[in-house]
């Protein structure tokens, strides 16, 4: 039997047996029952959702009480720390609580509070109860961090660097003063485990963010105090692959530069808060510059440059008019940009070859561009045609950033998957708001870029994943990367992407098809105007973990449409029913049995996430003229003992609500 068969069977079962499906929290260590939260919370909206609806409710003031954790599974040694507090424009406030256990953060382990005007309170996130290790002898901060950069060596680190260090400081506003990494012990887990958040899978570890100059990169690394191993790292410098892309599709263009009176630059300071430095080669943090009376610069790497700033503003202004967001970290930090960039692999020796077919966006704001056809820094560039310097490249870039300073998803395996996402979303977004694209060729992630014969050479399609051997159904797609083996592209997280970037696409333009699960879906798209809306808050209203897989990317997304637009709202059950359409399907419940004789005409209808059954006993609609109608707010369920006698008008009919539910 094929898995798509065998799929619809399962479905047909379930609904013919109404079976009882029990959602679990996907990391919980302990079972739904065992749960301690449920004491004073509901869970029944998704697996890290909980509604605190029972008269006793967490706060910033209460949550390290002993009777607080006590709910939370937590005994002396456990503790909840407020790393960030906000509310958005929603009036709604967010808490985000680290949790500590023997005053170390535990990796991944965040609890966020949500507090509405006209709602009861809501959780949502990772906790680890009865969370407990022995501390064992560590290794020194500095033979940690030896180790670390005999696993990533540099043959110049970026604190090594005095200009390294200025632009820094400059960039950040004094915010951050060095590179070098800061001493900071944690509960950490490694990549393989990434699913499996139990205690016995943590280690005390280094964490050591390692920025090298040359060859660039900036990886967030996790030490292993006790042995010296490596437990983990992550990127802090998110590339888009080894493509390069045009930078003549838009025309012609203008760009602003810093006049200083006897020198002008290539600095745009001169629209919104942040400044952007536009520089020629990897290896160099000053900006182009000329004398006032020369001329600009008449190279390719020169006019790719402007290029690439030109598309880079263009990203910031679009967060600005349509999120209101002030730079890709809020808080008005520069962007350094690299043109004719070098680029780290992890392969040995650590570059590529050719180092110039990338693009990346780092977490202190440096953006590098490779140049195709460049014979490496400062080398010629004897085309700009395939540049990794487009409008939606440049822009996926930027939401890197942004991603980094809001959620945090971590880049290896699901959340990472998440990650390159909402950076193929919003680089999709701002093209469709600057305009001069071509819509049958917009979902197709720099189309623009063209190789020596003319061809466009495309990246992903996010309108038809499999057309680049990306999946669209999630787990079950053929095509689905395995997510442990962090090797192949950090967990797939370039190709994984395919299933959010479809998600995003039903939702926006709408369509109709069977998923690799065997599930017919069709539905109607909600324009760009509301989806980028619901994009933006999942990814930045802190519904969203480090590590979240792609259930809880729904619960996010299905929150924010709610946020927007209200519970049961056209927007929201499209959120829901884009996802089921990728194989994240709605949470489904069961209850509510109907048994009896009915006659005249009666209406039964429910609103709840159940559905109406009739599976406990036999029910009979009587004879001739008598109207019964079952209203479900899922669906209505057959089963055998059911019958209509001759003449009995009976009717079942659904509502789209259920697919809300988060």
């Amino acid at each position: 039997m094929s898995l798509k068969n065998l799929n619809k069977m399962k479905k047909i079962i379930l609904q013919l047996l109404c079976l009882t499906l029990s959602i679990q929290p996907l990391f919980a260590q302990l079972t739904r029952e065992e749960n301690p939260l449920l004491q004073i919370a509901s869970n029944n909206k998704g697996s890290n959702w909980y509604i605190f609806d029972k008269g006793i409710m967490p706060s910033a003031a209460n949550i390290n009480s002993p009777q607080m954790k006590t709910y939370f599974g937590f005994d002396s040694n456990n503790s909840f720390e407020m790393v960030k507090a906000e509310t958005d424009e929603l009036k709604i406030t967010h808490q985000t609580f680290q949790q500590r256990y023997k005053g170390y953060p535990v990796q991944f382990a965040q609890f966020r509070l949500h507090e509405f005007p006209d709602k009861p309170l809501e959780g949502n996130g990772h906790f680890i109860s009865n969370f407990s290790q022995t501390i064992p002898t560590v290794l020194t901060f500095l033979q940690a961090l030896d180790r670390a950069k005999q696993y990533f060596p540099a043959q110049v680190y970026m604190w090594q660097d005095t200009m390294e260090e200025a632009s820094l400081k400059r960039r950040s506003h004094e915010r951050k003063t060095t590179y070098y990494p800061k001493e900071e012990l944690v509960w950490a887990i490694s990549n393989r485990k990434l699913r499996d958040m139990r205690v016995d899978n943590y280690s005390l570890a280094y964490k050591i963010v390692l920025a090298g100059k040359i060859p660039f990169f900036t990886k967030e690394i996790y030490i292993d105090a006790r042995t010296g191993n490596l437990i983990n790292e992550f990127e802090r410098d998110y590339n888009c692959g080894s493509q390069s892309f045009s930078s003549n599709f838009n025309g012609t263009k203008s760009v602003s530069y810093q006049n200083t009176g006897l020198t002008h630059k290539l600095v745009d300071d001169c629209g919104l808060g942040d400044d952007i430095y536009t520089s020629d080669n990897g290896t160099s943090a000053s900006p182009y510059s000329k004398a006032s009376t020369a001329s600009w610069p008449t190279t390719n790497n020169f006019k790719s440059a402007c290029t690439s700033l030109w598309a880079l503003r263009e990203a910031q202004k679009y967060y600005f008019n349509i999120h209101s967001r002030n730079g890709w970290d809020t808080i008005v930090s520069d962007v350094d940009l690299r043109q004719n960039a070098i680029f780290y692999r992890d392969k040995t020796p650590p570059l590529d070859s050719p180092y110039y077919f990338n693009a990346s966006f780092n977490n202190v704001g440096i953006c590098l561009v490779g140049n195709n056809q460049s014979s490496g820094p400062n080398g010629a560039n004897t085309t700009v045609n395939d540049d990794v310097n487009t409008l939606d490249v440049l822009a996926h870039e930027m939401t890197h950033g942004v991603t980094f300073s809001s959620s945090g998803l971590v880049y290896n395996g699901e959340p990472g998957a998440l990650n390159e996402s909402f950076s193929d979303i919003f680089g999709i977004n701002v093209y469709q708001y600057v305009g001069g694209y071509s819509a049958a060729n917009l979902w197709k992630i720099g189309y623009d870029m063209t190789n020596g014969t003319g061809a466009h050479l495309v990246f992903r399609d996010m309108a038809d994943p499999h057309s680049h051997n990306d999946p669209n159904t999630y787990l079950t797609d053929t095509l689905w990367r395995d997510t442990t083996a962090t090797a192949d592209d950090k967990g797939g997280v370039h190709h994984n992407s395919g299933v959010q970037n479809y998600m995003y696409y039903l939702l926006v333009q709408g369509g109709s098809g069977t998923n690799e699960n065997g599930l017919s879906y069709s539905l109607t798209g909600i324009g760009f105007t509301a989806a980028r809306g619901i994009a933006y808050r999942a990814l930045t209203a802190g519904y969203l973990n480090a590590n979240s897989n792609h259930d809880e990317a729904r619960s996010a997304w299905v929150h924010a449409a709610i946020d927007l637009y209200g519970n049961c709202s056209v927007q929201s059950q499209a959120v829901g029913k884009a996802w089921e359409a990728v194989g994240v399907g709605s949470y489904w419940y069961y209850g509510n049995n109907i048994c009896g004789n009915y006659s005249g005409t009666q209406y039964f209808k429910n609103n709840s996430p159940y559905f109406i059954s009739t599976t406990a006993c036999a029910t009979t609609i009587m004879g001739t003229g008598n109207q019964v109608t079952f209203d479900g707010g899922d669906f209505v369920n057959i089963s055998p003992g059911f019958n209509t006698n001759t003449g009995a008008f009976f009717t079942a009919k659904t509502n789209d609500c259920f697919y809300s539910n988060y």
